[in-house]
């Protein structure tokens, strides 16, 4: 194979019809990348474009950990690429927020409750007759046979001292779990703004990135 001006085409071509191999056999890629869809991708996008190196070798090499030093870089572009299909594009503001409320709280009082009720003075008079009869030995029916008449008057003077003990005690437990969820626009950026933002995130493409990021590494653009 003729190594004085080698392209990227012109390896992928001569693999493929030898022993079907590919300067990216080895390449692996974060999930949510597909491999059949970047290769052609920078295929194309490289062209006739002299590599710097021309060593097929070298270059397979080379790419396999160009690849791997870029791995997270482009997991980390796919997830927020993920991450802008969640996002409302007209708010920048989202905050969630948890409560959780513990807690004893206890209430406990007692005393005494006393009364006195004074009667002084108080005064009772009684009267009434107390009457016999007595029936002869040969009546059946009874005769008064004597009457007595009695009254009396009374002072009484005293007091009477009530006395109720109590004791009251009462518990709150607490257990509370709340959530606000509080999201919409602060007004630092307009809508319209915010739009053409999310506009311009999905006019970015990551496979034509990552092909205009490999030209630059491995190849001499000639337009």
């Amino acid at each position: 194979m003729d190594y004085g001006i080698l392209t990227l085409r012109g390896i992928e071509d001569y693999w493929d019809q030898h022993d079907g191999e590919s300067v990216f056999s080895d390449v692996v890629l974060p999930e949510g990348l597909s491999k059949d869809v970047l290769v052609p991708f920078i295929i194309t996008r490289a062209g006739d474009f002299p590599l710097l190196q021309p060593d097929p070798d070298y270059i397979r090499h080379m790419t396999t950990n160009w690849f791997a030093a870029h791995y997270d870089n482009f997991e980390a572009w796919l997830k927020a690429l993920e991450l802008a299909k969640d996002t409302n594009p007209l708010e920048n503001y989202d905050r969630t927020e948890e409560w959780h409320d513990r807690g004893n709280s206890t209430t406990q009082d007692s005393g005494t409750d006393s009364g006195t009720t004074t009667d002084n003075n108080r005064k009772t008079h009684m009267e009434g007759d107390s009457i016999n009869t007595v029936a002869a030995f040969n009546s059946s029916s009874y005769e008064p046979h004597d009457k007595t008449h009695t009254e009396s008057d009374a002072t009484a003077n005293g007091s009477t001292t009530n006395t109720m003990q109590y004791g009251r005690k009462s518990t709150y437990t607490p257990n509370l779990d709340k959530t606000g969820h509080v999201h919409g626009n602060i007004g630092t950026v307009t809508m319209q703004d915010m739009l053409q933002q999310q506009i311009d995130v999905y006019a970015w493409n990551i496979y034509e990135e990552i092909a205009r990021m490999y030209i630059v590494e491995f190849c001499i653009p000639i337009y």
